[in-house]
């Protein structure tokens, strides 16, 4: 009965429905305007996105690459195609409530260049969506 108990306080703290950070990131990129330039080379928690992921950001016109096909040349990123790109660093993803949660974004393209973002989402119907964003860093 206890263990019953302490899964429920669980669903409740967490919240029912189940989601992703990759849910999550979809709602923070699909924010904020793509780069007219550069690719985004993408890590998540530390990984390579999901294929779902990075279907789901090219079928909206997004220009993305798993973080493992990008590498640094010199003062510059570049995908394993060649093209000119810039590190997008998901994570941690924190859930706040069971419709709350925040997303640290560190995004980088050379030695020169970073920023640190954090992202305040709140579950609607079932999809993430951002609340606000603020700088945490830049150098």
């Amino acid at each position: 009965m206890r263990k019953f108990i302490a899964c429920l306080l669980c669903l409740v703290a967490t919240g029912c429905q189940t989601t992703t950070p990759d849910q999550a990131v979809l709602a923070v990129m699909l924010h904020v305007p793509p780069h007219p330039r550069l690719a985004a080379c993408l890590r998540v928690m530390d990984r390579d996105p999901s294929t779902q992921l990075l279907s789901e950001l090219r079928a909206k016109g997004r220009a993305v690459f798993a973080g493992s096909e990008c590498s640094k040349s010199g003062w510059n990123v570049l995908t394993a195609s060649g093209k000119k790109a810039y590190f997008e660093d998901f994570g941690p993803f924190t859930r706040t409530s069971p419709w709350g949660a925040s997303l640290r974004v560190h995004s980088h393209s050379n030695g020169m260049h970073s920023d640190v973002w954090l992202f305040k989402l709140r579950l609607v119907d079932g999809l993430w969506v951002v609340e606000s964003e603020h700088v945490v860093s830049t150098a």
